[in-house]
């Protein structure tokens, strides 16, 4: 069995993703995610739960365990402007719920 079927999803024809990868994300918001002597330690995450229409949209963006008020809403922010590719189950796309944790570092 090859790397990639073993991470399949196997409730979904076509498992949701971020556009790009979760790695293009961390890539992209590289700059937002530094946050000075906000993190209590050198690094600290952020997670968020939102939900993704049929067609890749986001809406109910919220976070479930956060850090500080900056970083909460500068995750917010992030997850708000990702580009989702909504899953596939059984031909159809279908909508889902998401929980992403956004990695902070502490920048002095």
């Amino acid at each position: 069995m090859s790397c990639s079927a073993q991470n399949k999803d196997s409730r979904y024809d076509s498992p949701p993703s971020i556009v790009g990868g979760f790695d293009s994300l961390i890539n992209v918001t590289l700059e937002k995610r530094k946050i000075t002597r906000k993190c209590q330690t050198e690094r600290c995450n952020v997670y968020v739960q939102f939900k993704v229409s049929e067609t890749g949209e986001i809406s109910d963006v919220k976070v479930i365990k956060g850090q500080n008020a900056e970083a909460d809403s500068m995750a917010l922010e992030i997850v708000r402007d990702l580009n989702m590719r909504p899953g596939i189950l059984k031909g159809k796309h279908i909508k889902y719920d998401r929980i992403i944790g956004i990695p902070f570092e502490k920048v002095e």
